[in-house]
């Protein structure tokens, strides 16, 4: 689950509608060694769907622990995001 205010740092807005929170599954299949395509369906504040599609590439730290670094695009806001991540169990 997402929440976030994109207008929280406007001190004369103060409309609710700004709020946004949504709830997703995300889904990745590999496509090389540590390289895996993402695709996650959201619902958006229970009524509408969006869809957000990456790369992933998780850089070994260890054996066991990894950092995983993932461009995304959301094609109904048509937002470019940058996610990272930590990986257990490589």
């Amino acid at each position: 689950m997402q929440w976030f205010n994109p207008s929280a740092n406007k001190p004369d807005n103060n409309s609710s509608e700004d709020i946004r929170f949504s709830f997703y599954v995300k889904g990745q299949f590999e496509v090389l060694n540590r390289l895996y395509i993402v695709a996650a369906p959201e619902f958006v504040n229970l009524t509408s769907f969006e869809a957000r599609a990456g790369l992933r590439y998780i850089f070994p730290i260890s054996n066991l622990i990894g950092i995983g670094v993932e461009p995304g695009y959301s094609f109904v806001q048509k937002q470019v995001s940058l996610n990272t991540n930590i990986h257990f169990a490589l």
